[in-house]
C-alpha cells in the first residue's frame, strides 16, 4: 500500500485510536480519526479514502456493518476490521481486510 494513501481511522477507544494514528502518520499516511460510525459515513460522503480500518466494536452498529456501508460509498474502498490491537504489535497485525 503506497504510504500517501488516505485513511480512515474509525476506533470509539481515544487511546488506541491516538496510537494507531501516530503509528501510521509516522508511516507517511494520511490519516483521518473518527470515533463514531455516524462520522466515518460522513468523512467517506466528502473525501476519497483507499483504506478504512475499523473497529469491529462501534457505537449503533459493528464494524462488519459499516464496512459494507463505506464500500457503498466507496466501491473499491479496501476496509480492514480491527480485533484486539496491542499496542506491542504491528499496527497491521490484527486488521483483516475485506
Amino acid at each position: 500500500m503506497p504510504s500517501d494513501s488516505a485513511i480512515l481511522l474509525v476506533e470509539n477507544d481515544s487511546d488506541l485510536l491516538a496510537t494507531l494514528s501516530r503509528k501510521l502518520i509516522r508511516r507517511g499516511f494520511t490519516v483521518t480519526l473518527v470515533k463514531h460510525p455516524r462520522q466515518a459515513l460522513e468523512a467517506a460522503s466528502f473525501k476519497r479514502f483507499q483504506v478504512a480500518v475499523v473497529d469491529h466494536r462501534l457505537p449503533e452498529r459493528s464494524g462488519s456493518q459499516l464496512t459494507r456501508q463505506l464500500k457503498l460509498l466507496v466501491a473499491d474502498l479496501q476496509a480492514g476490521l480491527s480485533h484486539h490491537y496491542r499496542h506491542d504489535q504491528d499496527i497491521w497485525g490484527d486488521i483483516h481486510f475485506t
